[in-house]
């Protein structure tokens, strides 16, 4: 059975939450049993949603190791960001061996690659629906990006990343050096 977990805050918009529980809705009418979706980041009641039977909502989780049990513990990982910086949501499903599903995003196409290191898809339910049912039904590929998610977590260093800030900061002209790519 493949588990999926989603990162479902209604009440922010950014995350695209009724976007995510419509995708999710036609996910298990389509997978049933052979899906299992679970939900952390908000707490909220499945019921207020007609989800009782679609997923179960972790709520917030108590802490960071109890978040990447979950992640590790899951396939799949969907997450909406409709602003121009990163989620950290796609870092940990990524660091903790979960395939990211998320929408295109201008502001992230610089990290985030479609069936490299992430299944991206537009901001529709049926294209959300498809790239879900794909990558709970293609090991391979899905075993793919997971690899390619590793492998772009593993360049990163938090230190490092606060120094070129910092360097940034105090000295704010741009220069090739500071230009970043990320496999």
């Amino acid at each position: 059975q493949t588990q999926l977990v989603f990162y479902g805050r209604p009440a922010n918009d950014r995350n695209a939450f009724l976007l995510g529980i419509e995708a999710l809705r036609a996910v298990k009418a389509t997978l049933g049993d052979d899906i299992s979706i679970v939900s952390a980041g908000h707490p909220f009641h499945e019921a207020d949603y007609g989800l009782e039977k679609v997923l179960q909502n972790h709520g917030l989780l108590p802490n960071i190791n109890a978040v990447a049990d979950l992640y590790r513990q899951s396939h799949l990982g969907l997450v909406f960001m409709y602003t121009p910086h990163p989620s950290y949501q796609p870092f940990e499903y990524m660091a903790c061996g979960c395939a990211t599903v998320t929408n295109y995003n201008e502001g992230t196409s610089w990290l985030l690659k479609n069936e490299v290191n992430a299944f991206l898809c537009d901001s529709t339910v049926s294209a959300v629906t498809e790239r879900i049912v794909t990558a709970a039904q293609d090991d391979v590929l899905r075993q793919r990006v997971i690899e390619g998610g590793l492998q772009t977590v593993a360049g990163l260093d938090w230190d490092r990343e606060l120094e070129r800030l910092v360097d940034y900061m105090c000295n704010p002209s741009p220069t090739t050096d500071r230009k970043r790519t990320v496999a």
